[in-house]
C-alpha cells in the first residue's frame, strides 16, 4: 500500500509539473510567434505547423493508451464480453483504487486530452481572425477528440489487461473540453499572422 500511494503521489507531482510546464510555455507563445514572424510569408503556416503538431500528439498519446497488452484476441465474442465493461457506472472503475491513484488517473487523462484540445484551437486562431470560425473549430475539434477517445476504449476490449472504460471516455471529452476553453479566453486578441505579409497584427 505504501509503494502504491509513494507511485501515485509521483505521478501527481509529474503530472502537475507538465502543467506548470504547459503553462509558462503558453505564456511565452506569444513571444515565440512574434520572433519567428520574419520566417513566414502565409498566416496559414503557422496554423499547418499546429496541426502537423496535433496529429503526432494524438498518434503517441493513442500507442501510449494501448501499448503493453498481453495479447491480441481473435475471438470477437469474447472481445464483445470484455467491451460490457464499458457500460458500467462513470468512476465505477477507480473505486477500487487509492485516492492518489484514482486523482493521478483523472488528472493524467485529462491532461493529456486537453493539451489535445488546446492544439486545434490554436491553429485556427492562427489561421482565421472570424469568431465563427473557431466556434465551429471548437466544437469540431471536442467532437472529433471524444470520438477518438471512445476509438480508443473500444480498441482496448482487443488488448488486455487494458480495459474499455466509460469513465476514461468522459475524462477525454473533459479534457478536450477544458483545452479548448482555455485557449478560447486566453489567447491574445491581438495576435493573428497578417495574411501574406511577414508581420504580425499585436494589439496593445
Amino acid at each position: 500500500m505504501l509503494f502504491s500511494r509513494t507511485a501515485s503521489m509521483s505521478d501527481v507531482l509529474i503530472n502537475a509539473l507538465g502543467i506548470a510546464a504547459g503553462y509558462l510555455a503558453a505564456s511565452r507563445w506569444r513571444t515565440v510567434l512574434i520572433s519567428l514572424a520574419p520566417l513566414w510569408r502565409r498566416k496559414w503556416a503557422l496554423a499547418a505547423v499546429t496541426l502537423i503538431a496535433w496529429g503526432a500528439a494524438i498518434a503517441m498519446i493513442i500507442a501510449l493508451l494501448c501499448m503493453d497488452w498481453e495479447t491480441v484476441l481473435t475471438d470477437r465474442s469474447m472481445a464483445l464480453k470484455r467491451l460490457n465493461g464499458f457500460w458500467e457506472p462513470p468512476f465505477a472503475s477507480l473505486y477500487w483504487l487509492s485516492e492518489l491513484e484514482a486523482l493521478s488517473n483523472i488528472l493524467s487523462k485529462s491532461a493529456m486530452w486537453a493539451a489535445l484540445g488546446a492544439l486545434p484551437a490554436i491553429a485556427v486562431r492562427l489561421g482565421s481572425t472570424s469568431r465563427t470560425h473557431h466556434r465551429a473549430a471548437d466544437v469540431a475539434a471536442i467532437l472529433l477528440l471524444s470520438s477518438i477517445g471512445v476509438g480508443v476504449e473500444c480498441l482496448q476490449a482487443w488488448l488486455p489487461p487494458h480495459v474499455p472504460s466509460l469513465t476514461d471516455c468522459l475524462l477525454y471529452a473533459t479534457g478536450s473540453w477544458v483545452g479548448v476553453t482555455i485557449v478560447r479566453y486566453c489567447w491574445p486578441a491581438g495576435l493573428q499572422p497578417s495574411g501574406d505579409s511577414a508581420r504580425f497584427n499585436v494589439g496593445v
